[in-house]
């Protein structure tokens, strides 16, 4: 019961660190070399205007869930929706050699999905694709960071924080729509 109702809201690792240790149910964490990505749509806001709001959900789901399931193929959890951007560290919670190519793979793939999350967006709005097409800018970038459970006893979320978080939401920021922009970190 608990991994069919938690399996939502966590990727299989985590929700398997969480269940399978005690420690996994207090604040606290370690700090770690891991690589963030951070993806984001450009023009989604003009674009959210002319959709009503359970159009705009239909279509933010239909892009979260192509991203999340190429980032877990390659070993990343996501951290975090952020409006329509998406904060995703590669290297935990499971430790993982290969986490900075498997983070460079997982954005190029997410940039090669963005043609099915586009035709689903055409058919379902009837959107002239000449005129409006759904691009998203990834960042990559890695360092040490920390992570695991953030918040009180009341509440807590499994994160990533560090300047390495904040850089990479930089890199981001800077790419162009269909680009994957990574730093000479990575």
């Amino acid at each position: 019961f608990l991994n069919r109702v938690f399996g939502k809201y966590f990727s299989d690792e985590l929700l398997e660190m969480i269940l399978g240790r005690p420690e996994g149910e207090f604040v606290g964490g370690d700090r770690r070399e891991v690589a963030i990505l951070v993806a984001d749509l450009r023009g989604f806001s003009a674009i959210s205007e002319e959709l009503e709001p359970d159009g705009v959900t239909d279509l933010l789901n239909c892009f979260f869930g192509a991203m999340v399931d190429v980032i877990s193929q390659y070993g990343g959890t996501v951290i975090e929706f952020m409006g329509d951007g998406i904060l995703a560290v590669f290297g935990a919670p499971i430790k993982n050699e290969r986490y900075k190519e498997n983070a460079i793979v997982a954005a190029i793939a997410m940039q090669n999905a963005m043609d099915e999350v586009n035709q689903v967006f055409q058919h379902k709005f009837a959107w002239n694709k000449e005129t409006q097409e759904l691009e998203m800018g990834i960042g990559v970038h890695c360092g040490e960071a920390f992570v695991g459970n953030v918040g009180s006893e009341k509440m807590i979320r499994y994160n990533v924080i560090g300047r390495v978080v904040n850089e990479c939401s930089r890199i981001e920021g800077c790419s162009a729509g269909g680009q994957v922009l990574a730093s000479e970190d990575i």
